[in-house]
C-alpha cells in the first residue's frame, strides 16, 4: 500500500505577501531614522569644526593686534591668512569720554572686533565674532 502524504494548500510554511511587505516597512523606518540621525550628527561635527577655526583666527589676530603699536586711525591690519572659504573683518570704533577735548584725552579707548565669516552662496555667514579694547598707553 503507498502512503502519500498531502499537505493543503493553507497549511504551507512561509510568509505571505503582506507580511514582507510590513517587515520592508519597519526596516525601512529604522533605516531613515538612522540615517537623519547620521546626518544631524555630521552637520553638528561640521558646525563645530566651523568654530574652531573661526576661534583659532581670531585669537591669531587678536594676539597681532595687541603686540602691535596702538593707532590712532584705528586702522589695524588683518594678519591671519584664512582659508578660501572665510574672511576676517577688523571693525575699530574710538570711545572718548565727554571731557576728552578739555583734559586732552582723546583717542585713547579702542573697541576693537574682530569677525570671522564663511563665504557661501555668494554671501557671507557670520561664524563668530570677538569683542575687545586696546588702550593708549
Amino acid at each position: 500500500m503507498l502512503l502519500m502524504s498531502i499537505t493543503p494548500l493553507w497549511r504551507q510554511e512561509g510568509f505571505t505577501l503582506l507580511e514582507t511587505l510590513i517587515g520592508l516597512g519597519i526596516l525601512a523606518v529604522i533605516g531613515v531614522v538612522f540615517l537623519a540621525t547620521i546626518d544631524t550628527a555630521y552637520k553638528n561635527v561640521r558646525l563645530l569644526e566651523e568654530q574652531t577655526q573661526a576661534e583659532a583666527l581670531i585669537r591669531s589676530q587678536l594676539d597681532d593686534i595687541k603686540a602691535s603699536p596702538y593707532q590712532d586711525s584705528g586702522a589695524y591690519p588683518v594678519t591671519v591668512t584664512p582659508p578660501p572659504q572665510y574672511s576676517v573683518n577688523i571693525t575699530v570704533v574710538t570711545l572718548d569720554t565727554p571731557t576728552c577735548v578739555q583734559d586732552g584725552n582723546c583717542n585713547t579707548l579702542q573697541e576693537v572686533t574682530v569677525s570671522v565669516y564663511r563665504t557661501s552662496d555668494g554671501g557671507e555667514k557670520p561664524i563668530l565674532s570677538v569683542k575687545t579694547y586696546k588702550a593708549k598707553t
